[in-house]
């Protein structure tokens, strides 16, 4: 699935140059992940939730989307935040545990990784959203290492193993659909539900985080908002004719 290996790629080297030349990649921390949180949660809404629900009894599907929004809200607790790019400064930095940084990102990665690997119309979306999600994941988990010093060669291990969370994941889960394993089959509606509202949470999450204590949000980054706002629009209703 060349997906998947782009995916990594993408992911790798994207952490890999905001740890090289950080002042030339910063801005994507900020500007980059409202883009990319727009564009997601757009998506979501309005690409992976309807479709979601026409696979099977709504209440059903709610419970799942709500399952795994709030699995995602514990992960949340759990890497204070990293999945969504969030930033990790000053002295408070050394209390977070590196496992449970570790921890929260890949089993949050493994998650929307399986979106890719299951069968759904518009998976080229879903695969740029994921894109978009993970550059800015990739730069805070880079920043984060180096600010609590650890040494550079065991910062790009970590990277990889972070880079090859969701792409293991659509190749397993893809592997398991074809080969017709009865578990999968039997549990796609609830793996997806749970895919999704994981990924509800996260793009939610970077859009009403503001910058400041009073709540506000830059005019640079209402641009990128709505930049993907529009993006996700125009690439949804192009996938559904």
């Amino acid at each position: 699935m060349l997906g998947a290996f782009f995916l990594f790629l993408g992911t790798f080297f994207g952490g890999a140059l905001f740890l090289w030349w950080p002042q030339y990649f910063a801005w994507i921390r900020k500007e980059g992940s409202a883009f990319g949180g727009s564009y997601l949660f757009t998506l979501t809404v309005f690409h992976l939730i309807p479709h979601l629900f026409e696979e099977g009894n709504p209440h059903h599907m709610g419970g799942y989307l709500l399952l795994g929004f709030y699995i995602q809200l514990l992960l949340d607790f759990i890497g204070h935040g990293i999945a969504h790019g969030h930033d990790h400064k000053g002295s408070s930095m050394q209390r977070y545990s590196l496992f449970s940084l570790l921890f929260s990102l890949l089993f949050h990665a493994f998650l929307e990784g399986m979106l890719l690997g299951l069968p759904m119309e518009g998976s080229a979306l879903i695969w740029w959203g994921l894109m978009l999600h993970k550059l800015p994941a990739a730069f805070s988990l880079t920043l984060t290492l180096s600010r609590k010093k650890i040494p550079q060669k065991s910062i790009f291990s970590y990277l990889c193993i972070f880079s090859l969370a969701s792409p293991l994941a659509a190749l397993v889960t893809a592997y398991g659909w074809h080969s017709g394993i009865a578990t999968l089959l039997r549990y796609k509606a609830c793996l997806s539900g749970v895919a999704t509202g994981s990924l509800l949470h996260i793009a939610s999450t970077i859009l009403f985080e503001s910058e400041h204590e009073n709540h506000n949000i830059s005019l640079k980054k209402w641009f990128f908002i709505l930049l993907g706002l529009l993006l996700a629009l125009l690439s949804s209703l192009s996938c559904c004719r």
